[in-house]
């Protein structure tokens, strides 16, 4: 991420965020991530989330929940699963990575609030999984046209 696009995502989440739920690392550099915290509106858990920044914008950043998740049956979501809307886990870490955009819908202007925005409806999802045990696929089924 350059450094023009550095600031312009730092004002949309100034004006949208509160200053301690976000914060930028080593911007300018192949390491380069954002750390956000997200309170689910449901059970009203704190998650923290850790967004990869390497290739941003130009391809869809990684986003991984900064714990393992397990699903209703106690089960590790470390691995993809299309009807969980999961990929594979961190490489080093022992951290769920969530999907969020298909690489088919991404584009460069989508702003991190937006990946913010996703991985919080992520994470509400999750939490009626818990609950009714229905796959997060269930809940983001699209509409078929007519």
């Amino acid at each position: 991420m350059d450094t023009e696009r550095y600031y312009a995502e730092y004002e949309v989440l100034r004006k949208n965020l509160p200053p301690n739920q976000y914060k930028f690392h080593d911007v300018g550099t192949p390491n380069a991530h954002i750390v956000m915290g997200i309170r689910t509106d449901g059970d009203g858990r704190l998650y923290t989330i850790y967004i990869e920044l390497k290739d941003f914008p130009y391809s869809v950043p990684r986003v991984y929940v900064t714990q393992m998740l397990r699903n209703c049956r106690g089960e590790e979501m470390n691995s993809p699963s299309h009807s969980m809307h999961t990929l594979q886990a961190h490489p080093d870490r022992h951290w769920t990575q969530i999907c969020h955009y298909d690489a088919d819908e991404w584009e460069v202007g989508i702003p991190l609030l937006l990946v913010y925005i996703r991985a919080k409806m992520w994470l509400e999802i999750y939490e009626q999984h818990l609950r009714t045990g229905n796959e997060i696929n269930y809940y983001l089924k699209s509409k078929s046209k007519q």
